[in-house]
């Protein structure tokens, strides 16, 4: 995970295969230091659809005009806007996980 003054980038690597029915996510989950404020940010395919997503917030609405995904057979590359971290302060805390089929496989927390 990077971000600057304009952006939140996630990559995401793997070996293997993904999965080509069912469904997978690739997400992020952030919140403030204190644990307030959660949401997530995320990648899925269900059934060869994808779609990229931020849900969680507790106020308001998130409108996800300038997020992008590049995918690649082993390689994931999300972009959201910094202002979907902002309002998290200094200190915010991350895990990310990969879900198949409904199940957590594989999670990754900041070293």
């Amino acid at each position: 995970m990077a971000t600057d003054a304009t952006t939140v980038t996630v990559t995401y690597q793997w070996s293997g295969r993904v999965p080509q029915t069912g469904a997978v996510l690739w997400s992020v989950t952030a919140s403030a230091a204190d644990g307030s404020r959660p949401r997530q940010l995320g990648f899925k395919v269900i059934e060869g659809q994808s779609s990229l997503f931020v849900s969680g917030f507790s106020a308001g609405q998130y409108d996800d005009f300038f997020s992008t995904a590049e995918m690649g057979p082993h390689r994931l590359v999300t972009v959201f806007p910094a202002s979907t971290m902002a309002d998290l302060g200094a200190g915010w805390r991350w895990h990310a996980t990969l879900a198949v089929a409904g199940a957590d496989i594989d999670r990754c927390t900041p070293d």
